[in-house]
């Protein structure tokens, strides 16, 4: 049971570490990126689709611009539940007539709210807040021009009213009171308008915002009266059609659309529209061309263009809507209806939308830039579509969807090549043509084309550019040049960029581009530099634990003396000191390294257990295991004093080792040595403060996902994992031990425990894993329990190979093999005597079980058959000779008359039947006349008997010597 309980210790142990272990991965990274390939992270971000900054389609879990220091999810219901606080502050304050306090927070509130697609901020009737706050806004201009506060409070608390139970009959009492005043009147004609408007009056209440839009000419309220007079128009003219109102703001709602604005999923309708509506929405946009309803009002044109199968002119109103730099939430609302609109888009409908964009530049940019880095890359559906009826296999469904989708995507990389070509020779002179020649190089990027890429790029930047342009302009060229290995153009491109625009957006991706060129380049230290800079700490990780040499990393600690990651890189070299066998260097590096106190003193207090003996380690806390939190791992003072012992035990080992004489003295030296380094935790050359907790799943992604990115990387991953494991570093000691010394007691343990280093080594981790799977192995030869046996045929195997402590030999520290039986003690003469009577009683009556009854029983059989055979010879001749008698007496009895002999007839031949049932018949018949003869009647009788004895005795012997 004791041993179960060790197993299952054991089992929980591992899974613990398991999950500890797993990892979703990560965008900030370049080798050990999850969601992006190399060849991606050099391409711009695209245009996004929500307001987290990120392409709906190309979503991750964290954003590609900003990395995530914090629960998202805690975040957002921080900020959703200030926002809904900070409408109830502007409730409070007006219900207290603080009304310039009402006026800072409805703008503040306004203004935290402009984004209508939030990922994850989604406040409590945003819409319906947004359209009180700008009427209450417009009606506390009021104040301003003369009237007096109480009024305007009236007003509000109409306003109130309505918003609570908007299209009530409550609502006009209220307004009712606030008279005539001339700066509110158009106030209450719309308040009484969108009273209709809620009543689905849509009609009537057209009319009354058209009313008011004649009337008061230069009210605050004008523009919005007229959107609302074309949105009511839109309503009217549906329900003409036989689509309600209800039915387009449900579609809407359902594609996460405010009722207000327009929604490419609701195309499912297929209803004509009226043009009254078109037309009210357009005289909007000529009155207020740059309004705060324009792009509002473009959206809805696009919708009820849609509606009139003009999908065309409604992909022209979305690119011009993405083209707009002053509003933030309409490209994102035009991205995210793009998503549904443009890949329904024929080639035809494609080329009417560029003979549009070509006299509107803004647009025309923003639509070559979504069709590079949007639709190009993720054209058409995401999924297969698997449709029924399709007889092929799913995998052949697939690889043609995949050969559709990079098809299509080529082939729109060419059209916006082409269209960008064009407005560069219509555009030749003006600051816009540069903008289309950067198109042109990011669209040559994206085919490969990286010589025209570069071309482009540079004319572009000879020429009139904005800010944001020659970031990508920058981006480009040093994308392109490190693809054509011209290394040191694309380090300039770079560092420029990262030189004059240090707070861009494009800060992270040009570092971590500028990383991989300085890595490809051979600099490894800028590469490094790179990184931290960066905070990539796999990365980090990965260069300072694996792919630099401890020279070089120590090299780079000189150089950086300032470095915020000094005290981490100097724990690092130290740890590398030790994995080589250094310790004077290893104990002098970690004197310079400042300590921490621990994050959970738990594991450093109270009883801290281990799972076998007092004297075991095994089960023990590790000061290196990770602490999985919200805090990285720190390095403490036990850390420390942990690899100081290290150091130290290993060294006294190695002296132990050089000081032994002979080979039984040196070899069991060299296997203790090895058996220290099997026995320890295997976090005994582990860096957990660079890894924490992530170093078996990400390098084992690394060597099976083939992400190298150096000729020679993976032997050098091969040459660290055989450094950095504890069972291979033991593994290589009991080789050569048992190679120098193979007729030594040691020599042969180890040969045995080093065929147990490759059956633990197997299942180690799924780097060590796949290694094996691949008939690969640690060490300088695969050692299996056969080959042990074969060289050393006498050699006892222990016990178990689970829990073999090598260096005290034993299992779960029970001895490794059974104790040899004791001899048994000499018998007395009598006794060895006695032994051999029984002894040779028990053969023969063995004997006489087995063969000697048998042959006894033959023998008397043989002599009763001998007996009996004389005594039926003796009635035989009798039998005979009154036989015989019988005949002649026969034979006189028949007389021959002379006259018989003219009857006579030749005789008829007999058949063999016949003859022999003649033959038995004159038997029987003398059988009847001896058996009837009183004198010869007792030799036949005797004659049979003897004769039935005689046959039974000889089956009977046949029997008994196995013959029958």
């Amino acid at each position: 049971m004791r041993d179960l309980g060790n197993v299952m210790v054991v089992i929980v142990a591992v899974a613990a570490t398991a999950l500890g272990c797993a990892w979703m991965g990560t965008q900030h990274s370049v080798r050990f990126n999850d969601y992006q390939t190399e060849r991606e992270m050099g391409r711009l971000p695209p245009l996004p689709t929500m307001a987290n900054g990120m392409n709906e389609r190309r979503a991750a879990w964290d954003s590609e611009d900003v990395q995530q220091t914090s629960d998202p999810y805690s975040d957002a219901e921080k900020q959703t539940l200030e926002l809904d606080n900070l409408w109830d502050r502007a409730d409070a304050a007006e219900k207290g007539s603080d009304l310039h306090l009402v006026r800072d927070v409805l703008r503040q509130y306004l203004e935290r709210t402009r984004i209508a697609r939030n990922l994850w901020v989604q406040p409590r009737d945003r819409q319906e807040r947004r359209n009180s706050a700008i009427d209450r806004l417009d009606a506390l201009t009021a104040l301003d021009r003369g009237t007096s506060a109480a009024l305007v409070q009236t007003y509000l608390n109409a306003r109130r009213v309505y918003d609570g139970k908007p299209g009530t009959e409550e609502v006009q009492p209220v307004l009712d009171l606030v008279g005539r005043d001339p700066n509110l009147n158009d106030n209450r004609a719309y308040l009484k308008a969108a009273q209709l408007y809620s009543r689905k009056e849509f009609s009537e209440a057209a009319r009354g915002f058209a009313a008011l839009a004649r009337e008061f000419r230069g009210s605050e309220k004008r523009e919005a009266a007229l959107f609302m007079a074309a949105v009511a128009e839109m309503k009217v003219s549906l329900e003409v059609d036989g689509a309600s109102a209800h039915e387009t703001e449900a579609a809407a709602k359902k594609s996460g659309e405010p009722s207000a604005e327009p929604s490419a999923s609701s195309v499912v309708m297929a209803e004509r529209s009226h043009p009254n509506a078109l037309a009210a929405f357009r005289k909007l946009m000529r009155d207020y061309p740059h309004g705060q309803y324009s792009n509002d009002a473009r959206g809805w044109i696009a919708h009820l263009l849609l509606r009139k199968d003009d999908r065309a002119g409604a992909l022209v109103e979305y690119y011009r809507l993405l083209g707009d730099k002053r509003d933030e939430n309409a490209r994102l609302e035009a991205a995210f209806s793009l998503n549904y609109v443009r890949h329904s888009a024929s080639n035809e409908e494609m080329t009417r939308v560029e003979k549009q964009l070509e006299t509107e530049p803004e647009a025309a940019l923003a639509y070559a830039y979504h069709n590079i880095y949007n639709y190009s890359i993720d054209p058409g559906a995401t999924y297969p579509s698997y449709e029924d009826g399709d007889t092929k296999p799913y995998a052949e469904q697939d690889k043609e969807w995949q050969e559709d989708r990079e098809l299509t995507g080529r082939r729109e990389l060419l059209r916006t090549l082409e269209f960008a070509k064009r407005l560069i020779q219509r555009y030749p002179r003006l600051p816009v043509g540069v903008g289309f020649e950067l198109r042109a190089a990011q669209a040559s990027l994206e085919l490969g084309d990286n010589d025209a890429a570069v071309e482009f790029a540079q004319r572009a930047l000879r020429g009139p550019i904005t800010a944001e342009q020659r970031s990508e302009c920058l981006w480009t060229r040093g994308v392109a040049e490190h693809r054509r290995r011209h290394f040191d153009v694309a380090r300039e491109s770079f560092r420029t960029l990262l030189r004059d625009y240090p707070t861009g957006r494009y800060v992270e991706g040009a570092r971590r581009t500028l990383a991989m060129v300085l890595e490809d380049a051979g600099d490894l230290d800028g590469a490094l530099e790179q990184y931290i800079a960066l905070d990539y700490k796999l990365d980090t990780a990965y260069f300072i634990d694996t792919l630099m040499t401890p020279e070089g990393l120590s090299a780079f600690i000189q150089q950086h003396p300032a470095s915020p990651k000094r005290n981490e890189l100097l724990y690092a070299l130290a740890i590398r000191y030790l994995r080589g066998n250094r310790w004077e260097e290893a104990r002098q590096t970690l004197q310079q390294v400042k300590t921490f106190a621990p994050q959970d003193y738990s594991i450093y207090a109270g009883e801290n257990p281990c799972y076998y003996s007092p004297g075991d380690t095994f089960g023990c806390a590790d000061p290196k295991r990770a602490q999985y939190g919200s805090e990285p791992p720190v390095i403490t003072p036990v850390m420390i004093m942990r690899d100081v012992q290290t150091a130290n035990e290993l060294e006294a080992l190695e002296n132990s080792a050089a000081r032994a004489e002979g080979d039984e003295q040196q070899a069991e030296a060299l296997y203790q040595l090895a058996s220290y380094q099997y026995e320890s935790s295997h976090l005994l050359f582990y860096n957990p403060v660079a890894w924490a907790g992530q170093r078996y799943w990400n390098l084992s992604q690394l060597a099976g996902g083939s992400r190298y990115r150096a000729l020679n990387e993976s032997q050098i991953l091969w040459s660290y994992m055989q450094e950095h494991e504890t069972i291979a570093r033991a593994l290589k000691i009991y080789l050569d031990v048992a190679s120098r010394f193979p007729r030594t007691r040691a020599g042969r343990d180890s040969l045995y425990s080093a065929a147990v280093c490759h059956e633990r080594l197997a299942n180690f981790s799924p780097y060590w894993r796949d290694i094996y799977q691949a008939g690969l192995h640690a060490g300088s030869r695969m050692v299996s329990y056969p080959d042990v046996k074969a060289a050393y045929p006498g050699y006892q195997l222990p016990r178990g190979t689970s829990g073999w402590q090598p260096s005290t030999r034993t299992v779960y520290g029970k001895p490794g093999w059974a104790p040899p039986a004791k001899p048994a003690p000499r018998l007395s003469r009598v006794a060895r005597l006695k032994l051999l009577t029984n002894h040779l009683v028990a053969g023969v009556t063995d004997f006489w079980r087995k063969q000697g009854q048998r042959w006894f029983t033959a023998l008397v059989m043989l002599a009763g058959l001998w007996l009996t055979g004389r005594i039926a010879l003796r009635h035989r001749k009798h039998l005979r000779a009154e036989i015989s008698q019988h005949r002649l007496e026969q034979g006189k009895q028949i007389t021959v008359y002379p006259w018989s002999s003219l009857f006579w007839v030749d005789p008829v031949p007999l058949d063999r039947r016949e003859k022999v049932k003649q033959f038995f018949g004159a038997i029987m018949q003398e059988v009847w006349e001896l058996a009837r003869d009183s004198q010869s009647r007792p030799v036949l009788v005797r004659s049979i008997i003897s004769h039935f004895l005689l046959a039974g005795l000889l089956l009977n012997l046949l029997a008994t010597i196995g013959l029958t």
